[in-house]
């Protein structure tokens, strides 16, 4: 799904200029906090074009902020000497965008770009949103197809316990 936007006034809002929500003005949705918690009220209860009409065409400085958190929730304790690059291959209106956490040296740097992973996820973007604020199961997701994975499966699921809640 595709949501064209135009500013419709000086404070921040915009209106989608065709489809199911023209003419409705939508607030666009940038987390100020980098918190879960900001993650969780975000998509608690919407529908996948809700959460597309509440972030608007922000996507990017949303997912970067997403990243950023995630690697300061990283707790490197729970890692040990582990290392290796989990991708996550994000569908968004405007195609795919690929963003890593890579795991060394007992630090977890989030970085965008599309290289070697040792593990590579693919959602949609309200998915991943939900898997990221602790509403959806990366194991539900992963059986209801909602999320795809390739490379070290054990990997990809140790690395879920490597973060703060």
């Amino acid at each position: 799904m595709t949501v064209n936007v135009k500013l419709d006034s000086p404070n921040g809002h915009l209106r989608p200029t065709h489809g199911p929500s023209a003419g409705v003005c939508s607030r666009v949705v940038t987390m100020e906090k980098r918190s879960r918690d900001n993650l969780r009220e975000l998509v608690t209860g919407k529908s996948d074009d809700a959460l597309y009409d509440a972030i608007g065409s922000d996507f990017e400085s949303l997912l970067d902020e997403v990243f950023e958190a995630m690697a300061g929730a990283f707790v490197p304790e729970r890692a040990g000497d582990a290392s290796g690059v989990v991708q996550w291959n994000i569908g968004t209106p405007q195609g795919i965008r690929c963003y890593q956490l890579a795991f060394e040296s007992g630090r977890c740097q989030a970085r965008r770009g599309d290289r070697d992973a040792r593990v590579t996820l693919t959602a949609l973007l309200p998915d991943f949103l939900r898997i990221a604020a602790g509403q959806l199961d990366p194991m539900e997701a992963y059986f209801k197809r909602a999320m795809t994975a390739s490379g070290d499966l054990l990997f990809a699921k140790r690395q879920e316990a490597w973060f703060e809640r």
